[in-house]
């Protein structure tokens, strides 16, 4: 008879371990936030204030922020899959003020195949003598561990 709780115990386990997780990351920008900023008027302290920073800047054009955000889901030990993913492209003239707004999906992403092989780092690569003969004097015969006499 004891065997029964132990048992179900173990299933109860099991079946939570699977339950998907699911996650916001980044920043979502709602429909209702995005109806709010009008071409042509809206500046960026007031996009500040309403949606808070922007996720990135764009690196050769300040004039360009950008609001990332995804939706994820995981399910036990698996890696998360992104569900949903919505970037808020915000394009501003030279006075700060809001020429144009773009919303792309994850289906306007593209996939990006890794390079094989790897990078080389130039730097310092010690020998092992080097190794051994920089350890010198590093190491006493003290408890203390600190080195000095």
């Amino acid at each position: 008879m004891m065997k029964l709780p132990r048992y179900f115990c173990m299933l109860l386990i099991a079946l939570t371990a699977c339950t998907p997780i699911q996650a916001q990351r980044g920043q979502v920008v709602t429909d209702d936030q995005l109806s709010h900023l009008v071409v042509g008027t809206t500046a960026k302290p007031e996009i500040t204030a309403a949606i808070g920073t922007p996720t990135m800047v764009d690196s050769f054009d300040d004039k360009i922020w950008y609001y990332v955000g995804e939706d994820t889901k995981q399910i036990g030990i698996h890696p998360p899959i992104v569900v949903d993913r919505r970037v808020v492209a915000l394009n501003f003239d030279d006075n700060g003020t809001l020429t144009d707004k773009k919303v792309l999906s994850k289906d306007d992403g593209q996939k990006i195949a890794m390079a094989p092989g790897v990078t080389r780092v130039i730097g310092n690569e010690p020998t092992v003598v080097q190794q051994l003969i920089g350890n010198v004097g590093r190491f006493s015969g003290d408890d203390t561990g600190s080195g000095k006499k």
